[in-house]
């Protein structure tokens, strides 16, 4: 059964821009064909220094705010948005799909633009109608019953912009979460949520366990291979493995997709590796790829293949993952995860990701307390989500020496880390794995993490949900 979905916004300043830029970023990367999305924006105001910071900037001063973020959004993400300069009506001509559709109206009015748009919406004649509004930093949805079973609101208000923006962000993303989850699942959750943007914090409150169920329909099971090769084996690489083991021995029991793993590190355990690295005194002197890949096989039955050497090309991946091609699985995923320290690595995995038509890099990095995972995904020759050379340029000007290269000693001679640091980065990278692995889509495109004050702040929450490839050769 084919669902029609009207998405209906009200107004498009700072707010509604930057909901419908996820909004349509989550759409365009979606290869969902059981619910046909159909958007409308309604603004008939002009942009103004309040809107800049999310999509618009200062060149964009004085436009009409719906007709410019429909051209914008054609031009990134080649989606049609169908823009209304204008006050929104049930009697507007755009609307009259809604008749036989099911209505979604996000109302980013913040009460700036004159008008009772839920007295205009509750008019719409539809199958099922949900409300999503965001007013003085608070935001609810219903199912057209004038209940409220989602609520949301933050816990210290702020006349701060900059705060005010961030805060902006949280709620966007909070909303999305519950977005995803109609196309996704077809349930929404029901409940209240805190957020405090100074603390990075989003946590449940009052949750009644009540859902809203949507008979939107879901994407049929797919099988895929996915070709997991980690790259790294030092603090954040050793504990990222022992915990991959556990996981994949637990979906390999399940019996749809399959899962190929290989390990990669020239690297040997030293004495002073025990102190923060997952490995026993029995390993010193044995190559760290080596022993990881045996613990896996003995502890979990995984089959792991480990190469002792260095990443000196992007030529040696190739082979590594060309060696891991199912014999009878067409839809292969390519995942890379990285946890090294050496630049000129970093280097030639970026130029396995650009050469690459599909596949996903996972790349972590930290310093003593502080971090961050990158999710970078390239979907048919498509940059989905960018590598950490994008946030990071710095990488690729580097001309340090090839790990290859260097002695032992130099090698080892790292920044420090504390322990903890190197496991937080291990389970987030964790997380966007098993996010793909389960559910076929990714938490975060980069998330910065300190382990010092117990944060992580995902950038894009939720913006790489429902990534689903297509056949590979």
């Amino acid at each position: 059964m084919r669902i029609n979905l009207h998405v209906i916004v009200i107004g498009a300043g700072l707010t509604g821009s930057f909901f419908l830029k996820e909004m349509i970023a989550y759409l365009h990367m979606k290869q969902e064909n059981l619910i046909r999305t159909d958007i409308t924006v309604f603004d008939p105001g002009s942009i103004g220094k309040e809107d800049l910071g999310a999509v618009y900037i200062r060149e964009d001063l004085g436009q009409n705010r719906a007709l410019l973020l429909s051209e914008l959004l054609k031009e990134q993400y080649d989606y049609e948005v169908t823009a209304v300069p204008g006050d929104f009506s049930v009697g507007s001509p755009v609307l009259q799909i809604s008749k036989r559709d099911y209505v979604f109206m996000v109302d980013c009015s913040d009460g700036s633009i004159p008008g009772d748009y839920r007295t205009e919406w509750k008019k719409l004649s539809a199958k099922r109608k949900l409300y999503l509004k965001f007013a003085d930093a608070k935001l609810y949805l219903d199912g057209g019953s004038g209940t409220e079973p989602f609520f949301s609101n933050t816990e210290e208000k702020s006349e701060d912009f900059v705060w005010k923006h961030l805060e902006r962000m949280f709620l966007v993303n909070l909303a999305m979460s519950k977005i995803v989850a109609v196309y996704e699942e077809g349930q929404i959750e029901c409940g209240t949520f805190c957020v405090n943007e100074k603390m990075a914090q989003i946590r449940p409150q009052h949750h009644n366990d009540q859902k809203l169920d949507l008979p939107m329909g879901r994407k049929p099971t797919e099988v895929f291979h996915y070709q997991l090769v980690v790259v790294g084996t030092g603090g954040t690489g050793s504990y990222y493995l022992k915990e991959l083991g556990a996981i994949l021995s637990s979906l390999t029991k399940e019996e749809r997709n399959s899962y190929a793993l290989s390990i990669i590190d020239g690297d040997r355990v030293e004495q002073k590796n025990l102190d923060r690295q997952n490995f026993l005194k029995e390993d010193v002197g044995q190559h760290k790829a080596m022993v990881l890949a045996q613990a896996l096989r003995d502890h979990y039955g995984i089959e792991v293949r480990a190469y002792p050497m260095y990443i000196d090309s992007a030529e040696q991946l190739k082979v590594v993952f060309k060696q891991m091609t199912g014999t009878y699985y067409r839809r292969t995923v390519p995942i890379l995860i990285g946890s090294v320290d050496n630049h000129r690595a970093r280097q030639e995995m970026e130029k396995w990701f650009r050469q690459t038509p599909t596949g996903i890099w996972i790349d972590a990095a930290n310093e003593f307390h502080t971090g961050e995972v990158v999710a970078a995904v390239k979907k048919n020759g498509k940059m989905l989500s960018p590598s950490r050379p994008y946030y990071f340029p710095e990488i690729m000007r580097s001309r340090e020496k090839r790990a290859s290269e260097l002695s032992c000693g130099v090698i080892n001679q790292s920044s420090p880390q504390h322990r903890f640091t190197n496991m937080a980065a291990a389970m987030l990278a964790l997380s966007a794995t098993l996010g793909i692995l389960r559910n076929g889509f990714l938490p975060y495109k980069i998330v910065y993490f300190d382990v010092f004050k117990g944060n992580a702040i995902p950038v894009n929450a939720g913006a790489e949900r429902g990534i689903f490839f297509e056949d590979s050769e």
